[in-house]
């Protein structure tokens, strides 16, 4: 049987993984990203807009697009910006490191599950960590977007809300 102490620490350390700020989003984000990132752009027209980030002023948004067209220096409103996503191999490897934790965990503990608790800590430990970097490792070789800004398309400045 699982140790129920062996159980704990893995689910603790995997929901370690997935904390951070749940701040809502504003412009003032999107104004802090580097020149030259990857970006992805939803429109509210639901075009959608794949390129290198060129500057970002108070009212738009000016990327070398790959997708849709390749079109250097597009220029968006802000206005009708939706959503912005810059590309993340953060939360794919994190997201990895916790799935690869916790299997390492629950099998090392079902595999030693009939030896004493003291002897248990060592193996739940390496193994743990052997399948956290592996799945850390996985995960990062995945793409990835970090959403930086997402509005309802009726929240998008210049656009009132629609009661129905």
């Amino acid at each position: 049987m699982i140790r129920p102490q062996i159980l704990l620490l893995g689910t603790l350390l995997a929901s370690c993984a997935f904390a951070r700020d749940r701040t809502p989003p504003t412009w003032s984000d999107v104004e802090r990203l580097a020149p030259g990132q990857r970006v992805r752009v939803l429109c509210a027209d639901q075009r959608e807009w794949m390129g290198r980030l060129k500057a970002v002023s108070a009212d738009s948004l000016t990327m070398d697009a790959d997708k849709p067209d390749k079109k250097p220096g597009v220029s968006l409103p802000r206005a009708g910006i939706v959503r912005v996503q810059i590309r993340s191999r953060k939360r794919p490897a994190l997201i990895g490191l916790a799935i690869g934790l916790a299997g390492g965990v629950a099998i090392t503990a079902y595999l030693a599950q009939d030896s004493k608790p003291l002897e248990q800590v060592g193996p739940v430990l390496l193994n743990g960590s052997m399948f956290g970097g592996i799945g850390a490792g996985i995960g990062a070789l995945l793409p990835g977007w970090r959403t930086v800004l997402r509005l309802e398309a009726s929240d998008a400045p210049g656009k009132g809300r629609t009661r129905r």
